[in-house]
């Protein structure tokens, strides 16, 4: 989480320095990994209780849908 939360995207792209873009690219795989390690959870968690990981992603997409996020 260090890189995320130490990583500025304020500045535009044309903007960035390479020693930037090495952090941002840090930032990126720390998220991805966190991305993957909620994903799993998700995964364990729905099957030790017997709920449909497909019905949860599911619920999810008409919820956004619902709110005007994706259409």
């Amino acid at each position: 989480m260090d890189s995320i939360i130490s990583t500025s995207l304020a500045k535009p792209s044309d903007a960035i320095e390479h020693y930037e873009r090495k952090n941002i690219m840090d930032m990126i795989e720390e998220a991805v990994e966190a991305a993957t390690a909620l994903a799993n959870f998700i995964a364990v968690t729905t099957e030790h209780l017997g709920i449909s990981y497909t019905g949860v992603w599911m619920d999810h997409y008409k919820y956004l849908q619902k709110a005007g996020f994706i259409k």
